[in-house]
């Protein structure tokens, strides 16, 4: 189950790395 747990978290951990890139990569399309 911890192992579970973790799992999860990295996978947040994941989505909201993207969302910022994804956000940075809006912001430098938006300059252009």
């Amino acid at each position: 189950m911890p192992c579970r747990l973790k799992a999860v978290s990295d996978g947040i951990c994941i989505l909201t790395r993207l969302e910022s890139i994804i956000e940075q990569a809006q912001n430098i399309n938006i300059v252009d």
